[in-house]
């Protein structure tokens, strides 16, 4: 008890204060989303007006600070056609409209940045002070579909930088100030966001929003989901997200398996690293010979056989072993041993095994949500598994486990992560079943060694 009084202790200490979660992104339009080609504009303009593109350059300026006072562009340039002396003529001002609508083109990049956020799970708003005849552009550009709200000054009747655009829009979302992020090309308007409490971010391209949207996320974690692939939830990976989430207090941004630089937790699944990714308490699957990386921030193995792994190709790898799997104890105090469990022993094959023992009425399927799957687990007293999350769940929380391996052409996976986790909980002369009768028999291997409390101390919470 003391023990893990003081893990809990460690764990508090390392977070410190958590902020609120961000659950809303909200994007300015023009100069941010998108904007016009101003060579079709300059080029437009040179000849309506009968200069240069280089005088229509310069005056750009002028109009911009125009703008900012009287809102519409097209006068601007009415009144300086008259300072001239030069009279334009009737329907310029729609002509000039329609050649801005159709000049207006989405920031290169910026598409990616909006499908990321939202397969991130945040909502995404638009506030922009916008007149009512470049509507057009919302449904050009498909915005009314990829928003979720759009707060339009023409519609809404407040600009900004009033302090009244950002509080309707928060009441009107139901969220705290923390919980949205502001994004604005004018620092006026990111100025104005940030007296209220919101964080804002002064967009100057798409490559420096993608590095502050990083850095604000945090870490992203990657782990395997077998749902694009198989159509279903690997209990065992999903259980990498929950695990995240309890010990960084907020929710966690999902990597994909082509992303840079991010956060390898949970499983087999070291062969998706990346240049600069960052691995606690990952192995090697034993089955791939695919790895692109020469350089990982190694916080953690799963056991030594991964280390030696690492190690042969020249990185550098502390002795810090354990499935991050065991700490489930520790941040889901919630999950507890029935004292008088109901099921004598219960099996979790692999899912490519399940065929093989679908018949058995006390099956548990890797495929089920892993709080129903934990549940089971917690619900028996002894537990017989080809999957090494099965096992790796049970003696967690101080369940006999033994460690299932039967002839099937359809299971590929390779005894080397099974060893690597044994191997790293102090059991080398762990031994494996070939049937569930012989496990009945054997009983459960001896419970894990492992130094949790060192396990979450190697956890990157300053990443978080």
């Amino acid at each position: 008890m003391k023990k893990i009084l003081s893990i809990f202790l460690t764990f508090a200490t390392l977070l410190g204060t958590a902020n609120a979660a961000v659950k809303s992104v909200v994007f300015d339009f023009g100069g941010v989303l998108a904007q016009p080609d101003q060579k079709i504009l300059v080029d437009y303009l040179a000849e309506s007006l009968g200069e240069s593109p280089e005088t229509i350059q310069q005056l750009e300026v002028k109009e911009l600070q125009w703008i900012r006072v009287n809102d519409e562009e097209w006068a601007f340039w009415q009144k300086y056609a008259a300072s001239k002396g030069k009279t334009l003529p009737n329907g310029w001002r729609q002509e000039y409209q329609a050649v801005k609508l159709g000049s207006v083109r989405e920031l290169e990049g910026m598409g990616g940045v909006l499908e990321d956020l939202r397969k991130e799970g945040y909502h995404l708003e638009m506030l922009s002070n916008f007149p009512a005849w470049m509507e057009p552009l919302i449904d050009n550009l498909g915005y009314r579909d990829r928003f979720d709200h759009l707060y339009l000054s023409y519609q809404t009747q407040v600009e900004k930088p009033s302090a009244e655009a950002y509080v309707n829009l928060l009441d009107d979302l139901s969220l705290q100030a923390d919980e949205i992020l502001f994004i604005d090309d004018q620092i006026a308007n990111v100025e104005a966001a940030k007296k209220l409490g919101i964080d804002a971010i002064h967009f100057t391209s798409v490559e420096q929003l993608k590095k502050e949207l990083a850095a604000k996320k945090g870490l992203a974690l990657f782990y395997w989901d077998a749902r694009p692939l198989l159509g279903f939830s690997n209990f065992g990976d999903a259980l990498s997200a929950a695990l995240i989430e309890r010990m960084i207090r907020k929710e966690v941004a999902i990597a994909q398996a082509s992303s840079q630089g991010k956060l390898l937790g949970m499983g087999s699944i070291l062969n998706y690293a990346k240049e600069g990714d960052i691995v606690w308490g990952t192995g090697v699957n034993g089955k791939s010979t695919s790895y692109r990386f020469s350089n990982l921030d190694v916080r953690a193995v799963r056991g030594p056989l991964t280390r030696d792994f690492l190690l042969k190709r020249g990185i550098a790898c502390p002795e810090v072993y354990g499935d991050p799997t065991l700490l489930l104890p520790i941040f889901f105090p919630e999950f507890q041993k029935n004292p008088r469990p109901e099921n004598e022993y219960i099996v979790i094959p692999h899912f490519s095994d399940e065929k093989l023992f679908e018949h058995l009425p006390n099956m548990v399927s890797v495929k089920e949500p892993w709080e129903i799957v934990v549940r089971k687990i917690l619900n028996s007293q002894f537990v017989v598994s080809s999957a090494l999350s099965g096992v790796i769940v049970a003696e967690a929380f101080g369940i006999p486990a033994r460690l299932l391996q039967v002839e099937n052409k359809a299971n590929t996976e390779d005894l080397f992560k099974y060893k690597d986790y044994y191997f790293g909980t102090g059991r080398i002369e762990f031994q494996y079943a070939s049937s569930i009768e012989e496990a009945l028999e054997m009983g459960g291997e001896p419970l894990p060694i492992c130094d949790l409390e060192k396990l979450i101390q190697a956890f990157p919470f300053e990443k978080f």
